[in-house]
């Protein structure tokens, strides 16, 4: 990344170096303001220099978390293209329980607590595991924001609690 200073900033010109500034404030008094002003830039650059390598930071940094978080999510084109029995993916049959009940797949998939959103979540896992019976319960837990594979294990036999 190149920085460049604005081209109306004072180093740009050489207005106190002229002769001019010399005649108006003296030869002494231009240069002091002229080395102040040159070690003003210098400093700017500076914090230029590392505002621009904290942005590179901050930018790796969310990049890294980005890649942990879909690294976390289930392959869900795996899962779509999942041999089903009845001509239903995993996501078809979570998308018709949740079109059902006029919740969002993000919903039913999602990690809410509401009891509406778990009886329709307990559901979309029974359909999934009757579309898809060859999913284990490790992947069905994936698909569904991580839940407890045992709880996947509960719901796929009908357990209410």
């Amino acid at each position: 990344m190149t920085l460049t200073m604005p081209i109306h900033s004072p180093s740009a010109k050489s207005g106190l170096e002229s002769a001019f500034a010399a005649r108006v404030l003296g030869r002494k008094e231009a240069r002091r303001l002229a080395a102040i002003m040159a070690g003003a830039e210098r400093d700017a650059r500076q914090r230029l220099a590392l505002a621009a390598l904290d942005v590179e930071d901050v930018f790796a940094r969310a990049r890294a978390e980005a890649d942990a978080i879909l690294a976390m999510l289930p392959d869900f084109a795996a899962l779509e293209a999942a041999p089903a029995k009845k001509g239903k993916s995993a996501l078809a049959a979570i998308r018709s329980v949740a079109d059902r009940h006029g919740l969002s797949i993000s919903a039913v998939t999602g990690t809410g607590r509401d009891d509406r959103i778990k009886a329709v979540r307990r559901e979309a896992i029974r359909a999934v595991s009757d579309a898809c019976p060859r999913l284990t319960d490790a992947e069905m837990s994936a698909l569904f924001s991580g839940l407890p594979a045992a709880t996947v294990h509960r719901y796929r036999r009908g357990d209410q609690r």
